[in-house]
């Protein structure tokens, strides 16, 4: 009967062990698949009239922080409350504008 409670009592540890060790993969696999976003910073620049501008990657990233060390790509981006895709062009009566993904 001795062999009997201790194999029962090996079985529980072990169950309540396999929990605890899911339970932390989960919280660990949680804390990292929780984006953060990053702290993006206005950009200016000019331009003569009737002529482009061309800023090379980073661009507008170049002054922009990733929280947690990731590379930073642009997804889409809105002007006069229209989206875009990243790639596509804007155009407005000032001139067009198109970002690219990597800014």
């Amino acid at each position: 009967m001795l062999e009997s409670d201790l194999l029962s009592t090996i079985f529980f540890l072990l169950q309540k062990l396999k929990q605890l060790f899911f339970s932390l993969l989960f919280i660990l696999f949680t804390s990292v698949m929780i984006a953060q976003a990053p702290n993006a910073l206005d950009d200016y620049d000019t331009v003569e009239i009737n002529t482009t501008l061309e800023v090379a990657a980073p661009g507008v990233l170049d002054n922009d922080i990733s929280r947690n060390n990731s590379t930073l790509n642009i997804i889409s981006f809105v002007v006069n409350g229209r989206s875009y895709n990243a790639g596509e062009t804007a155009t407005t009566f000032a001139g067009n504008i198109t970002l690219n993904e990597d800014g």
